[in-house]
């Protein structure tokens, strides 16, 4: 599959992979702790919650809200469940446009 930007090791399983969705050109790629740790430790919420309500990118900087996150995780899983021949998602999913958080 893919190796996390956060962490460098390998995403094993689609269900444990999230994709930057702050902009379109963004070609992050996550374990979905390691993005949530990363966001909560930013916002220094890391002692209190389980998930940034919202975050930055830390590979492009944009900023996204975690519900948008988990839907196009949840997104990324049915599309690989329905092409499971397929061994990449290249293609596959389209980014979705997020308002930007001012």
């Amino acid at each position: 599959m893919k190796s996390c930007h956060i962490c460098d090791d390998d995403i094993s399983r689609v269900e444990e992979m999230v994709l930057c969705i702050a902009t379109q050109s963004c070609v992050g790629t996550f374990h979905l702790s390691c993005l949530a740790k990363k966001g909560l430790e930013k916002s220094g919420e890391w002692k209190t919650q389980l998930f940034p309500v919202a975050a930055c990118c830390p590979v492009c900087g944009g900023s996204y809200r975690w519900g948008d996150i988990v839907r196009a995780q949840h997104d990324t899983v049915e599309v690989m469940k329905a092409h499971p021949e397929q061994e990449t998602m290249e293609g596959m999913i389209p980014k979705m446009k997020i308002r930007m958080i001012v």
